[in-house]
């Protein structure tokens, strides 16, 4: 798990590469039938590696990464139920739909919509399994999940109106988000949050049916740089150049 971490804070293939060795060795002790949930936790983190792999790796191992990912979470899908293990069926799902977001697994746009349209309905079906009060944790994750499908799916549309409703759908699941994140304890989940909301936020200003398109960019600013302010670009260097990147677009 910690190489996971490092992985995905410092854009690492290699310390992904070694935790996929490590989970591997898991499966060789978790066996499906005996230790159930064990192999299913071992299978989703496994789909998380390849799923960072796809991000992080030499681009042209990106697919394959994608494909292994979708077979780990499938597998599990596969094992478990709404009533048996459902947390971690629902977990499944909620990684699986992370793959159906990806552009480069539809052949075109409309596939693409459809595939976004998926990826919504394992997001909002995974809702009933984790609740704010019960799994804190999880509840976010799912709430900040929906609010970058929503913007993804926003991207694909050629209706404005449609795209703008979209954007307030994404805004509003990323806020409640933040009932369960702060700086203090789930810095890198607040921070992915702050990075949304911010690009959401972004996203509303550019609509011509916004009567004040300032006050988006107002607010955009002040969420990113609040979040620039908590870290230090040598610690956090992927999520600081992200933040830098959405700062130059409120101008």
């Amino acid at each position: 798990m910690l190489l996971r971490y490092y992985g995905y804070r410092y854009k690492s293939a290699e310390a992904l590469y070694e935790a996929r060795s490590a989970l591997q060795q898991n499966l060789g002790i978790w066996k499906q039938d005996a230790r159930t949930e064990k192999w299913c936790k071992t299978k989703n983190a496994l789909g998380g590696v390849s799923w960072r792999l796809s991000q992080f790796d030499v681009a042209e191992n990106a697919i394959s990464h994608l494909a292994d990912a979708k077979a780990h979470y499938e597998d599990v899908r596969a094992c478990c139920s709404d009533d048996f293990l459902p947390k971690m069926f629902a977990t499944a799902g909620l990684d699986l739909a992370n793959l159906y977001s990806n552009r480069r697994l539809a052949t075109s746009d409309a596939g693409y919509e459809t595939n976004l349209q998926n990826t919504l309905s394992l997001q909002l079906s995974a809702l009933r399994f984790f609740s704010e009060a019960d799994d804190p944790r999880a509840w976010g994750i799912v709430q900040h999940n929906l609010g970058c499908t929503y913007i993804e799916l926003s991207n694909s549309r050629s209706d404005e109106v449609k795209s703008a409703a979209d954007i307030v759908n994404a805004i509003r699941h990323v806020e409640l988000s933040f009932k369960v994140r702060n700086p203090q304890d789930s810095l890198q989940y607040w921070l992915a949050s702050c990075r949304t909301l911010g690009g959401a936020l972004l996203n509303m200003s550019t609509y011509s049916i916004v009567e004040d398109a300032a006050q988006y960019v107002r607010r955009a600013e002040d969420v990113l740089r609040g979040a620039a302010a908590r870290i230090l670009p040598s610690e956090h260097p992927h999520q600081w150049a992200e933040i830098q990147k959405q700062l130059k677009r409120c101008g």
